[in-house]
């Protein structure tokens, strides 16, 4: 669609003269919503949000994916207000990090599904269908510059950030999109991704100003059942979909019968773009391999990088390109890295010395810089921040102004390999955690740790992607017994896995004082990596996480519940490094750190051993280890816990689960893609 408009409104004018429409789990499949109807009930949205405040006011909205949410996300534009995606639920998991947010952009409202679905919340609330409940329509025109909505970057519990993302930034990077995937206007895109995290969100809005069908799923699509988004695109026929590397790895693991595979048709699948977090060459290959018989072409996969100061594309592979990867020496070793493609149409990017600020030779490691119209407007009200980050300037130059990504990489040949990063971040399922939030959390698990004194840093996980270590200096110099070190490392699985939804691939003991620091006494978290790595740190107990294992012994007999309780206990103990012990049966799964793709893991080993289909929600619905292990073993145990898919897609019959299986998620409906984790904390009062 040829268009010249600067703002996500005036495309979208453009684009209702296409026969392009909205689907959603709530909506007839069959129908959808024209986007022409969805503009209409957002100038309503407008009108009522300006009943109750003027332009330029922040509002909240805390929907999961669907028709209702661009509605509002529209309307706030409509109205000259700034609309800021938040996840649904989310006051449930995470009040602090909530209030934190409402503290630096002082909303007027918030969004929701209903009222009462949130308990309480440091704002007012209002239901959607309530802003949708008036004859008026109002509507003002935004400029190209003004800002189109407030972005908040992913992972960090300690200072917010939002990224002023404008309406030119937007169709910038829509643009850049757009160049790379080439898709015709007869295209579908669809999406179960978050609209509260810049991938689901700019994926979305690419799909409704280029007047393609889009297909919006619930995050809990993927969660609940990995292989419902594959189902869902083989159903409606999409051309366009992706997610972060985890969803690939994943699915490139599940245990698949090979008629699953035959029931799949994938074929029209032609950009499948992967991004967000490390992406392991590995787990797309494997991907690609897994699916090929369901028609899936190993050139549709996109490797992609980007972030949320950058509205989100910076690089892409282009359409039908083959995957490239190199051998390079990568922050946390030689590892196999990824290309991630070329520079969007239209930007610019550099490899350059973080200290010098020169700009370095193809093939020389150095700091990637961003510069172009996707960059966002800077951090809103951090004018500190906005400075070391967003107007870096190379040496010699006081233009063009830079976006400096703390991301260490390489160019070769025009395709950008990203190694690691400067700053002290982990990326895990697509979100950002700084090392600071992990110490905070490991440092209040054992009462032998304190904060300062544990040290979080990447480390390469077994099948090449990047990992969680941790070092913890201990209090006492001598020689504890294993039995404690072993609940140490419980006890840190546990807590990281119930507050941040990580676990830790290796956690090593040392003795006191042995943490290298700064002449100002902060840790020095890379050169304690290092000094591991070269044996110069006085261990007192190292424990890794070994790979895991899918291969188990046939079963000669159906097992009972004292041979699944075993198989539990043995689980808990090699994968996540549970001291083992039948004491743990008792023990909530929240409390013994099994976070939402763990499950999804436990599930798959479960199904190789019983030869049979294991639901991960099966997982998360049980209260301990002792109550699934009765589930499993009981009278309905043997019965299929997932409808087979018929020799080709039944759009009569469009599910992959059943509908009594359906009917007990009724409850789950407001729960965003990440707080499957705290269906394991409130199954504790079962």
């Amino acid at each position: 669609m040829k268009t010249f408009s600067k703002t996500i409104i005036g495309r979208l004018i453009d684009a209702c003269a296409f026969d392009a429409r909205v689907h959603d789990w709530a909506q007839s499949r069959d129908q959808g919503i024209p986007t022409a109807h969805l503009m209409e009930n957002a100038r309503r949205v407008a009108a009522s949000l300006l009943e109750r405040g003027g332009a330029g006011e922040r509002v909240f909205i805390a929907l999961p994916p669907g028709a209702p949410f661009f509605e509002v996300f529209l309307g706030c534009q409509l109205a000259g207000m700034f609309p800021v995606a938040v996840p649904p639920g989310g006051l449930r998991r995470r009040a602090d990090t909530l209030e934190a947010m409402v503290a630096l952009t002082q909303p007027l409202v918030m969004v929701c599904e209903s009222v009462p679905a949130i308990a309480s919340a440091p704002l007012p609330l209002v239901a959607a269908d309530e802003l949708l409940a008036t004859d008026r329509q109002k509507a003002s025109t935004p400029a190209a510059t003004d800002l189109a909505y407030l972005q908040f970057t992913s992972g960090s519990t300690g200072k917010p950030r939002a990224v002023m993302i404008s309406h030119e930034a937007v169709c910038a990077n829509v643009d850049g999109l757009a160049d790379k995937a080439r898709l015709s206007e007869a295209s579908k895109v669809l999406s179960w991704l978050p609209v509260h995290h810049d991938m689901g969100l700019v994926s979305s809005i690419f799909a409704l100003v280029s007047g393609h069908d889009l297909i919006l799923e619930r995050p809990e699509t993927f969660s609940r059942a990995p292989l419902g988004w594959l189902e869902a695109i083989s159903r409606h026929g999409a051309h366009f979909s992706g997610a972060p590397n985890f969803a690939y790895e994943i699915l490139g693991r599940a245990p698949l019968e090979r008629e699953t595979a035959h029931a799949l048709d994938l074929s029209t699948w032609e950009i499948a773009f992967c991004g967000a977090e490390p992406i392991r060459p590995a787990a797309l290959q494997r991907f690609a391999l897994t699916f090929a018989e369901a028609g899936f072409a190993e050139a549709a996969l996109c490797p992609a990088y980007g972030m949320a100061e950058f509205t989100l594309q910076a690089t892409s592979a282009g359409r039908g390109m083959a995957m490239q990867a190199r051998a390079l020496n990568a922050a946390q070793g030689a590892r196999d890295v990824m290309s991630v493609g070329s520079v969007v149409s239209g930007h610019r990017l550099a490899i350059v010395d973080p200290e010098t600020r020169l700009p370095l030779a193809d093939g020389q490691t150095g700091e990637i810089w961003l510069a172009g119209a996707s960059m966002g407007q800077g951090y809103w009200k951090d004018a500190q921040a906005t400075a070391a980050t967003f107007n870096a300037t190379l040496a010699g130059q006081d233009r063009p102004h830079w976006l400096r990504t703390g991301d260490l990489g390489q160019l070769i040949d025009g395709e950008l390999y990203v190694l690691g990063r400067i700053k002290n971040v982990l990326v895990h399922q697509g979100r950002n955690f700084h090392a600071e939030e992990i110490e905070t959390v490991a440092a209040a698990a054992h009462p032998l740790l304190t904060l300062g004194n544990v040290a979080a840093y990447p480390v390469m996980s077994a099948d090449g992607g990047e990992a969680l270590g941790l070092i913890c200096e201990l209090p006492k110099a001598k020689q504890t017994g294993i039995a404690e070190y072993e609940a140490l490392v419980a006890a840190l699985q546990s807590d990281l896995a119930r507050h941040l939804g990580l676990d830790a691939q290796r956690i090593t003991m040392i003795r006191r004082l042995a943490l290298p620091r700064t002449t100002s006494g902060k840790l020095r978290r890379v050169h304690a990596a290092e000094l591991l790595e070269e044996g110069a740190l006085p261990v007192l107990f190292d424990w890794e996480k070994p790979p895991l294992a899918r291969t188990a012994e046939p079963l000669a007999a159906e097992p009972t519940r004292a041979d699944i309780e075993d198989w539990l206990v043995a689980w808990m103990h090699v994968q996540l490094g549970r001291a083992a012990g039948h004491g743990m049966l008792r023990a909530s799964l929240a409390d013994l750190g099994l976070h939402s793709i763990a499950a999804v893991e436990l599930a798959h080993d479960l199904e190789d051993w019983l030869k049979r289909p294991i639901r991960p929600m099966q997982i998360f619905e049980a209260a301990s280890l002792d109550a699934l292990a009765q589930a499993l073993a009981g009278p309905a145990a043997g019965a299929p816990l997932q409808t087979q898919m018929k020799a080709k897609p039944d759009p009569a019959s469009p599910k992959l689960i059943d509908d009594s299986f359906e009917a007990r998620l009724a409850e789950l409906e407001t729960l965003s893609d990440y707080e499957v984790d705290l269906r394991l904390a409130q199954n504790t009062s079962k």
